[in-house]
């Protein structure tokens, strides 16, 4: 099941639609973050680096632009 499919004549609650945004966003933060990174074997180390990944983009908002 896709919850971010788009279903034509229906339109999302708009909380939804901002949450579906920013998972979206995080998402292609983090595949960006696995580049310069060995990839993970297993779900076990993808994990970990999905929690290093969590404190790297902390830092990233923190640094000043």
């Amino acid at each position: 099941m896709n919850l971010a499919a788009t279903v034509p004549g229906w339109t999302r609650f708009s909380v939804a639609q901002d949450m579906l945004d920013r998972i979206s966003t995080q998402q292609s933060s983090f595949e960006s973050f696995l580049i310069t990174k060995q990839m993970p074997t297993n779900d076990a180390e993808r994990d970990v680096l999905f929690r290093d990944f969590l404190q790297w983009q902390q830092g990233a908002a923190a640094r000043p632009k």
